[in-house]
């Protein structure tokens, strides 16, 4: 059987107790040491690095939670704002409606009135018509009548009974 120098050095180690004397032993060692080194080193530098990352995060922790508390603070008011925005346009309509009857009644109220006004005008209107056609025929009749009178009584009446009928009429209006 062949035995590398390396394996019979290793395995001698094994069997001849002494562990300070096995190479890999030493490389472990080596290994260990370079690690503890490095550690001790860096470590300054590891947790310097560990802390300022920390501090990122929880100054970002914090900005978030500024932010978020802004956005709440934003959200409510919006809330807020489109609450009295509602309420506003809701008593603007009502008002608007209100407005709107009130018009119409009182350009009803208008239109009532002016019917009447216009009723009470032709009304005036058509007795003045009336009235002056009455007075009209009333005049055309008496008219009629006198000059009917006034034929038949020149006709009729000798000059005597016309003088004497002159003469007691004036003697009516003198009374």
């Amino acid at each position: 059987m062949f035995i590398s120098p390396a394996y019979a050095s290793v395995e001698n180690a094994h069997h001849s107790g002494n562990i300070f004397q096995d190479p890999t032993f030493w490389v472990a060692f080596a290994f260990l040491l370079t690690v503890l080194l490095l550690l001790a080193t860096a470590k300054k530098a590891i947790v310097e690095a560990l802390n300022n990352r920390t501090k990122n995060i929880m100054e970002k922790l914090e900005e978030t939670k500024k932010l978020s508390d802004d956005a709440e603070k934003l959200m409510l008011e919006l809330k807020s704002k489109k609450e009295n925005f509602e309420t506003t346009m809701k008593n603007e309509l009502e008002k608007v409606a209100k407005q709107a009857e009130q018009t119409r009644q009182k350009n009803e109220e208008n239109v009532l009135i002016s019917m009447k006004n216009k009723k009470l005008c032709l009304e005036n209107q058509l007795s003045d018509s009336l009235n002056n056609a009455i007075s009209d025929v009333t005049n055309k009749a008496i008219n009629v009548s006198v000059e009917t009178c006034r034929l038949m009584i020149k006709d009729k009446l000798k000059k005597e009974d016309h003088q004497s009928l002159i003469k007691n009429s004036v003697n009516l209006l003198k009374v």
